[in-house]
């Protein structure tokens, strides 16, 4: 069977992060029609690895009918001239843990999970206008619902949240007001300032800004975790700040991330583009390159090399299991899914995992996913998730 070139596109897009709902779904269909009759899965990951990569490798020689696939390591292909089949592969062998085990034959005793299931986050979030009327934007329709300070508030058809200034003249001696926009536990939202400044809110999330930016300064609040994109402006000092309860994030034009939930020891600030200065709010202060990452934890401040799409999986829709602190990445699960996690007293601190999966899928196969490694097994009761080794 031939491969379509808008399938070529459409996988060259999920490799880089830009496909769009309808490409990845395109890719996993692409995925499930792969037989795999013939594969018995493990649980032991090496043994796991060694039967995806050969089902891939015969599949890629199937459809490509290019017998030299069989020979060249999986990890050369990334820098070999089949720049189409590179990343074909990549994709393949890097979601097969997240997408291949849930069509294939499991032996669910490896897995301790119990109904009901919870799907992922949606868009959901309450706006708070300036003079305290809530608004509940899932029940908005698309369109202009509200006026304020000289700004039109409106929803996209992509159910966006975006605020235009209706003109100066119009605003002219209008006070400025200040609106907040705060997501659920099991919920996220995309907001446009009125500077055109595009924010991405994360699960459990709060923002607070006005409703027009004047005077010296672009000042947002933030609690939890959201990815900015800020606006370039023709007034280069009048910067873009982000504040939380303990750092301030300075721009003047930049894409980054900020991750600040209460309920984790460290806040992160990850640059992908431009640069910021970060300061605690013991004194401390440092300026970011793009593909670093500040970390504030207690009374210090460091900065490291940041892993980008680790960091950004949420937003590309993701969960990626490294080795990074194994009950923070399931605090993460637990605001994407609103549930609560708890953890067995017998349960080792230090769990390795990897691999990734897709985070528009049900709790279910997540848990899935992670109980195949059978480092650690899960228990549903109502909307608490118990962890045990």
């Amino acid at each position: 069977m031939g491969i379509s070139r808008p399938l070529l596109k459409a996988i060259e897009n999920y490799i880089n992060g830009k496909a769009s709902p309808g490409e990845k779904q395109l890719v996993d269909d692409w995925y499930h029609t792969f037989d795999d009759t013939e594969v018995v899965i493990h649980t032991h990951e090496r043994q796991l690895k060694e039967q995806i990569d050969a089902k891939l490798r015969e599949r890629l020689v199937q459809t490509t009918g290019v017998q030299s696939l069989k020979a060249i390591p999986v990890h050369q292909l990334h820098t070999s001239s089949w720049r189409t089949w590179a990343a074909v592969v990549a994709v393949l062998v890097t979601t097969a843990l997240g997408l291949y085990l849930f069509t294939s034959r499991i032996d669910r005793q490896d897995l301790l999970v119990t109904t009901p299931d919870f799907a992922p986050a949606k868009n959901t979030a309450i706006l708070t206008l300036a003079n305290g009327k809530q608004i509940k934007l899932t029940d908005q329709n698309q369109g202009q619902f509200a006026k304020e300070s000289g700004v039109s508030i409106s929803k996209t058809r992509e159910g966006e949240l975006v605020y235009t200034a209706i003109g100066d003249h119009g605003s002219k001696g209008l006070p400025v007001g200040v609106n907040t926009i705060e997501t659920p536990r099991g919920g996220k939202y995309q907001v446009n300032l009125p500077d055109g400044t595009k924010v991405w809110l994360n699960a459990g999330s709060l923002l607070r800004y006005p409703n027009r930016f004047i005077g010296k300064e672009r000042s947002v609040e933030l609690s939890g975790e959201a990815y900015f994109e800020v606006a370039k402006i023709q007034d280069k000092r009048m910067p873009f700040f982000v504040r939380t309860k303990r750092q301030t994030v300075e721009v003047l034009g930049t894409h980054f991330n900020v991750n600040n939930y209460e309920e984790e020891e460290e806040v992160k600030t990850t640059l992908l583009e431009g640069s910021v200065r970060i300061g605690s709010k013991n004194g401390k202060n440092a300026t970011l390159k793009p593909g670093e990452q500040s970390v504030i934890q207690s009374n210090s401040l460091r900065v490291q090399d940041a892993d980008l799409s680790t960091e950004m999986a949420w937003k590309n829709g993701e969960f990626i299991f490294t080795n990074n602190d194994f009950r923070a990445e399931m605090r993460k699960v637990a605001r994407w899914y609103d549930v609560e996690i708890i953890f067995d007293e017998s349960l080792p601190k230090d769990i390795s995992l990897g691999g990734f999966i897709s985070s528009g899928k049900n709790i279910s196969a997540v848990l899935k996913l992670i109980a195949l490694t059978g480092k650690v097994h899960f228990k549903i009761e109502g909307r608490r998730i118990l962890v045990t080794n």
